[in-house]
């Protein structure tokens, strides 16, 4: 049987819950890094890796900081066009059936532990306001979870999936390539000739 991941994904660690074995959502915890979360979540699971993956990502997040957790789901094993990107504001949003805005991402930096070993870093919560329901804070394993109780279609990103052809060099540097080569063999002949009729 085939298991979805769900990471919610924070500057301090990614709040994990996972469908799989069991028939129901369920939180696995919070994690200090991406792959630590693959592999411990997939403990009671046929795979090491799941079928699909669900990146929840806070609404500010910085494109080259996307590319870097889709890296390292990809080397964790979950190819990039099986990742669903979504944000934590859509995902309370389509959990709770009305528009969530943002109020606050706390972010505490765990002390540093200059002799030992370092803290393992604590999740913080992320709190958006309701027009009807007011203002929530949920735990990010708790939005990894809605993210499975509440799926969507929709993506923020779509990775193309692998082609089995092999890929054609590009017109124009194929002719560049061949006009390449051309000149060379024009040049040794005229080299030749020369030579020859010295």
């Amino acid at each position: 049987m085939t298991w979805t991941l769900a990471l919610t994904a924070t500057p301090l660690g990614l709040g994990a819950a996972k469908l799989g074995a069991a028939g129901t959502p369920e939180i696995t915890g919070f994690f200090p890094e991406v792959d630590r979360a693959v592999r411990l979540s997939s403990e009671g699971e046929e795979s090491r890796s799941p079928e699909k993956a669900i990146l929840i990502v806070e609404t500010d997040l910085k494109p080259h900081e996307l590319k870097w957790y889709l890296g390292e789901l990809i080397i964790s094993g979950i190819p990039g066009h099986k990742v669903q990107v979504r944000t934590d504001v859509e995902v309370l949003s389509t959990a709770e059936g009305e528009q969530a805005t943002l109020v606050e991402y706390p972010v505490e930096a765990p002390k540093k532990n200059l002799f030992g070993a370092q803290p393992e870093p604590v999740p913080t919560p992320v709190t958006v306001t309701f027009p009807t329901a007011g203002e929530k804070s949920y735990e990010r394993v708790d939005v990894a979870q809605l993210a499975l109780e509440h799926p969507s279609s929709e993506s923020l990103i779509s990775v193309p999936e692998p082609s089995d052809a092999p890929q054609d060099l590009a017109p124009e540097r194929s002719s560049s390539a061949t006009r390449f080569v051309l000149i060379l063999a024009i040049a040794l002949i005229v080299v030749l000739g020369v030579v020859f009729l010295l």
